[in-house]
């Protein structure tokens, strides 16, 4: 039997980790899923949310808007019944972290309702860490 203890900051540097290049997004997916295959593993009370949270098959569906709305500058996106599937604050915090989207912007956004102040609006790095930090604290 294997068994592991993984804790909040384990899983937010292993979503972040700078390390891995080139097709760092895909890997960074596949280790999250990796980690939770132990026999025993021992989660802290962030963790749990976050995994009970998870849902990979969300990620299909981003790809899937972001193939659909590609050349389309707007938010239509946004009343898209796929966008409207969306419920995975995880999948959406490690989508921002690997290969940030304005999706999951618009998702974290609406979700905790947001407030984008003046310097924040339209300013796709600011708004992302915003929703990055309100995802982690979402689970805190």
């Amino acid at each position: 039997m294997t068994k592991s203890y993984i804790d909040k900051h384990d899983v937010i540097r292993l979503i972040t980790d700078e390390g891995v290049v080139g097709i760092a997004p895909l890997i960074r997916e596949i280790k999250i899923d990796y980690i939770f295959k132990y026999d025993i593993l021992v989660m802290d009370n962030w963790v749990s949310k976050f995994y009970e949270d998870l849902n990979p098959l969300e990620r299909d569906i981003r790809k899937y808007l972001t193939e659909k709305y590609m050349f389309d500058s707007s938010d239509n996106f946004v009343r898209d019944k796929d966008f409207e599937s969306l419920t995975s604050v995880s999948e959406a915090l490690i989508s921002l972290v690997n290969n940030p989207l304005w999706i999951d912007i618009f998702f974290i956004s609406n979700k905790f309702n947001l407030i984008t102040t003046k310097d924040e609006s339209g300013d796709f790095i600011k708004l992302k860490q915003k929703c990055i930090d309100a995802a982690i604290k979402y689970f805190d």
